[in-house]
């Protein structure tokens, strides 16, 4: 589920180092579920989300700035939605995590993973040509 490839890269280096982390990151959730089925897992769980939310807030402010720095276009929605995601993450209630661990690592799971995705393969690509004919790297 969470694999890099080629697929996901636009072309910008320290853009694509950031994706892969966070691809890394839901990586490390799957990981998680796989080998501690049906275990407390809460701990790890509360971590990492943690861990995503600050790394997600670190990487929009980082792609904002150079939406800001060549004049993208549609810097606004996509801030937009950089402000929903992270909206989402910071929602997360840790006493309903508790209740059901498992199902609820399923669920942020299938969340981050969908997003993840759809955002750099829909959204981020929008800007991929204006930062590459800006030389950003």
């Amino acid at each position: 589920m969470f694999d890099w490839t080629d697929e996901y890269s636009l072309g910008v280096p320290s853009i694509d180092a950031q994706h892969q982390k966070l691809v890394a990151m839901g990586k490390d959730l799957q990981v998680l579920l796989q080998t501690h089925a049906g275990e407390d897992i809460y701990d790890e769980l509360v971590a990492m989300i943690e861990a995503l939310t600050d790394y997600t807030r670190y990487h929009f402010e980082y792609e904002e700035s150079l939406m800001e720095k060549v004049g993208f276009e549609d810097l606004e929605d996509h801030k937009r939605q950089h402000r929903e995601f992270v909206a989402k993450l910071e929602a997360i209630d840790f006493n309903d995590i508790d209740q059901d661990q498992e199902t609820y690592a399923k669920d942020l799971l299938r969340m981050v993973s969908v997003w993840i995705f759809k955002h750099i393969i829909g959204t981020d690509a929008k800007y991929q040509t204006s930062f590459i004919d800006k030389g950003i790297e």
